[in-house]
């Protein structure tokens, strides 16, 4: 697929009429309603050496078009031309397009409407038979002062920035990193849809870890992510990209961009006008993804200072998501590390073997079952992935024995939750597992150890492993017994309802096993991947 026609990158386009060299100034894009072509041309012929892009319309009908195709500073109309079909043009143009200056043209005697329209919006009205000194003074002072309006709060902007680049370092939660990072795009872009795009090396995919319009993102790109156009040349090129309706944009020339279609950008923004990608880099200059802004209809197009912003802001980003990306990664690592030892714990003990993984997939369907979040989901999964964690402290002749153990013993095993917390307290990204770690054999009736907590004072997710691991232990075979027939589980499993086990969960429990969902150890042992 190429590139705009037929060249091999995106082209820049831009609405017709004499343009500026990249060497000249461009001091500003003017746009002439007047249906006389002597007015444009003496316009033109006096604003074009003074660093001006002009380009005329006949007539007040054409304006807002050229409006929506082009960014243009500044527009000189003709006060005839002002009310068209009973509507203002002034402030069509005011509500439509805030930014841009509004001059009206006017002979001294209309200066009456032009004095009108400078009420409904119009920044000042120059007189005919116009002189050169007249209009460049009205033009270059609109124009200053509209800079220097621009400036003061581009620069409030900018200040918000830097605050939101401090939000960015201080976040704990990679979520609310990402959830800054889109917010201060959208806001500095007076946009209303926005995602943060970032390539998964470990998986070879894009993932969508925020998403404006969407309730906590969980979104994915295609797996053939890389055949869309407007992707693929972000992430090699690593420049910013724009993809429009159509070719007539202010930005076009200033650019690259994209006609939209779903062979382009796959859509996980709903597009209704125009919407820039722009690239997220490492310190390394390696392209780890990109932010994305999508215009409404109703909202004004984006500008150059738009996409400056936008350079900003990903620039501040990246050494955070960087950072994130390598925490993650340090996270992973520690994660693979206690469960190489949770592997070794039960490779030494044959009759807990597979353990951990039962009830990681039993906690984890149970979870999803009751329509928990994917962040309640994956806190269940990693907690029962270390619940018996605590279990390495614990004497292997113990553990391995033959028969049942004396009291002495069992005190001994109670105590793996308390271990198994200790373990795990000092690294703060797994704090949200501590309660299952440490409770998982805590009772409804307030009998279980090691604290005796009743019945709400265990948290859901402890109440799910709790009955989860109690399946698994009375499911599989041990040193002292055969593993228990299906219908004698449930049995047991009724017969403890508000006693051992939350009542409502034994209940969804039951389901699951009737619709095959969760099984017992021997139909678990097969190979399947974990899933959140």
């Amino acid at each position: 697929m190429v590139w705009g026609k037929q060249t091999s990158e995106p082209l820049r386009h831009g609405i017709g009429g004499h343009s500026t060299t990249d060497s000249e100034k461009l001091e500003g894009r003017i746009l002439v309603v007047d249906g006389r072509e002597t007015v444009c041309e003496f316009l033109r012929d006096l604003l074009t050496p003074e660093g001006y892009e002009v380009n005329c319309v006949p007539d007040g009908k054409s304006v807002m078009k050229s409006l929506a195709s082009a960014e243009i500073d500044l527009v000189l109309i003709a006060v005839e031309e002002v009310n068209i079909d009973g509507e203002n043009l002034v402030t069509s143009i005011r509500e439509s397009f805030p930014q841009t200056i509004v001059l009206v043209m006017s002979e001294y005697s209309s200066v009456g409407s032009a004095r009108g329209a400078v009420v409904l919006g119009a920044e000042d009205y120059v007189l005919k038979p116009l002189q050169e000194e007249e209009v460049l003074k009205s033009v270059r002072g609109s124009l200053d002062k509209a800079r220097m309006a621009e400036e003061n709060r581009r620069l409030k902007e900018t200040v918000a920035i830097f605050r939101m680049s401090e939000m960015m370092n201080s976040a704990i939660k990679k979520e609310s990193l990402y959830r800054i990072i889109v917010d201060s795009a959208l806001n500095q872009t007076r946009s209303s849809l926005g995602a943060l795009v970032i390539y998964n090396e470990e998986k070879q995919r894009l993932d969508v870890p925020y998403c404006s319009y969407i309730e906590g993102g969980n979104l994915h790109f295609p797996q053939d992510y890389l055949s869309y156009p407007a992707v693929d040349f972000v992430l090699k090129k690593s420049r910013p990209l724009m993809l429009v309706a159509g070719k007539r944009h202010g930005l076009a020339r200033k650019m690259d961009y994209l006609e939209y279609s779903s062979e382009v950008f796959p859509e996980i923004l709903p597009f209704e006008k125009e919407l820039i990608l722009y690239p997220i880099r490492t310190p390394h200059s390696h392209t780890i993804g990109f932010i994305v802004v999508s215009k409404k209809l109703d909202e004004a197009s984006f500008t150059s200072e738009d996409v400056k912003l936008l350079g900003i802001i990903a620039g501040q980003s990246s050494f955070s998501v960087h950072n994130a990306f390598l925490v993650e990664g340090l996270e992973r690592n520690y994660v693979s590390t206690l469960m190489s030892l949770n592997a070794i714990l039960e490779a030494k003990h044959p009759y807990t073997r597979g353990h951990t993984q039962r009830v990681t997939r039993s906690s984890t369907t149970i979870a999803r079952a009751l329509g928990l979040t994917s962040n309640e989901v994956k806190v269940m999964r990693d907690g029962a992935m270390l619940h018996d964690i605590g279990k390495i402290g614990i004497s292997d002749a113990i553990l391995n024995k033959p028969g049942r153990l004396d009291d002495e013993e069992i005190d001994i095993v109670r105590r793996h939750p308390i271990i198994g917390e200790t373990i795990i307290k000092p690294i703060k990204f797994l704090e949200p597992m501590l309660p299952i770690i440490r409770h998982h054999h805590e009772r409804m009736d307030g009998r279980g150890w090691p604290d005796g907590l009743f019945g709400s004072q265990i948290p859901l997710l402890v109440r799910i492993c709790t009955l989860a691991d109690a399946y698994d232990a009375m499911a599989d075979r041990r040193s002292y017994r055969e593993p228990m027939e299906e219908e004698d589980i449930r049995k047991e499993l009724i017969r403890h309802c508000g006693i051992q086990f939350d009542e409502e969960l034994v209940e969804v429990f039951l389901r699951l096993m009737d619709e095959g969902k969760i099984n017992a150890p021997e139909e678990q042992r097969r190979p399947a991947l974990l899933k959140v």
